[in-house]
């Protein structure tokens, strides 16, 4: 699919909010330090009639959560190398938050799968692992990042890219330019290389919550639910 570009809008989600709520089923996977009641979550709700959003206990410090990335780093210390724990318990986070979204979507059966950042890269690793196959949009996601800085053990970017390009027709990838936290190039790299959808937002930071609450999502969630639709005719 051709590259589209999406710019900063100013009004806000809730006043844009359409009279009908889209009947699609939207499955959404949290970032590292938000969770089902974060801000997209509830923007989804104002234009879905169905949205999910299963709490996968993830943090990168907080030891309260149980899926963090630092309460997943102590078992490492006596199970693997030194030089692996890093690797090791980004596995285990991974591995953790995965299995909850296989659940979610076996459970809630979604129309369409949304993720952002941590949450994100939780999406491309379902499509990959081949626990989901329907049409995805993945929202700055952080998984080749925390390959990158993690380690690889069992999860390997080479082969996630290699088998996200049977998924290509599923997924739009969501990238904010300005973005300081998961580089543009990061979903650059993946988009030319299995050849899906990119929307670059021009001026966007890590959250593009200004530019994508305020309608934009919906817009992009009923777009490649329509585009996956025709695909697959």
């Amino acid at each position: 699919m051709a590259d589209a570009e999406l710019r900063n809008a100013d009004a806000s989600g809730e006043s844009q909010a359409t009279e009908t709520k889209s009947p699609l089923r939207v499955l959404f996977c949290h970032g590292l330090e938000s969770g089902p009641t974060g801000k997209k979550v509830r923007h989804l709700e104002v234009h879905f009639a169905e949205v999910r959003c299963a709490d996968m206990g993830m943090s990168l410090y907080s030891l309260g959560k149980e899926n963090s990335l630092t309460r997943s780093f102590f078992p490492t210390f006596w199970q693997t190398s030194p030089w692996q724990w890093g690797a090791a318990a980004a596995e285990d986070s991974l591995t953790r938050c995965l299995e909850i979204q296989r659940a979610a979507i076996a459970d809630f059966n979604p129309d369409v799968v949304v993720g952002s950042s941590w949450g994100g890269g939780i999406a491309l690793l379902a499509l990959a692992e081949g626990l989901w196959s329907g049409p995805t949009v993945a929202i700055a996601p952080a998984l080749h990042r925390v390959l990158r800085d993690a380690g690889e053990l069992k999860y390997k970017w080479a082969e996630v890219e290699q088998r996200l390009a049977a998924s290509a027709h599923c997924l739009t990838l969501v990238h904010g330019v300005a973005d300081n936290t998961i580089p543009i190039a990061d979903s650059e790299t993946l988009a030319a290389a299995i050849h899906c959808e990119l929307v670059r937002v021009d001026g966007g930071d890590h959250w593009l919550n200004d530019a994508l609450l305020n309608g934009r999502l919906r817009e992009l969630v009923v777009q490649r639910h329509e585009a996956y639709e025709a695909s697959t005719m």
